[in-house]
């Protein structure tokens, strides 16, 4: 693990932590042989291709178990600003709706809830360590471009005058 932590602090715009350490017993016949253990490196980023070629380089020793991709926190404080700003202008459409059809002469705005999809993005890459001889490099993994999705909700309540 330490060789992987050498090599990924050598790279920038990238964040990583370790974790997820454990040992497990290795038994031959009844006895104890041998410890074994697996730690996690995960990393976060931005930048697609340098991970990608990060994870290329670390695969020589570790094993890939996971990778994840999440809307970065930035993009889906953004998004969610905008949306919140459309899903209000159409409640206020909704409510004058209600108080025109129902006769009313005016509303007011009794509750609102606001919830958002997210907030915590997960982390992007994982790793554990492998056990036994080093392997050769193998090829970066390749990515493809996906979509997620963000979304707000609104419950209000109205009282009509």
């Amino acid at each position: 693990m330490e060789w992987a932590l050498e090599i990924t602090r050598a790279q920038e715009g990238i964040k990583f932590r370790s974790g997820g350490y454990q040992t497990y017993p290795v038994y031959e016949k009844s006895r104890l042989k041998d410890w074994r253990a697996s730690q996690q490196l995960i990393i976060e980023g931005n930048d697609v291709d340098r991970i990608s070629k990060l994870l290329g380089q670390l695969q020589a020793r570790l094993q890939l178990q996971s990778i994840q991709f999440s809307v970065s926190p930035k993009i889906r404080q953004q998004m969610e600003e905008i949306l919140i700003k459309d899903v209000l202008e159409g409640y206020k459409t909704r409510a004058k709706l209600i108080q025109d059809s129902l006769g009313a002469r005016g509303y007011q705005t009794i509750k609102v809830n606001i919830n958002t999809s997210g907030g915590h993005p997960r982390p992007m890459m994982h790793r554990t360590a492998m056990s036994g001889a080093v392997h050769a490099e193998m090829a970066k993994p390749a990515f493809e471009a996906g979509s997620s999705h963000v979304s707000v909700q609104v419950n209000a309540t109205i009282e009509l005058d």
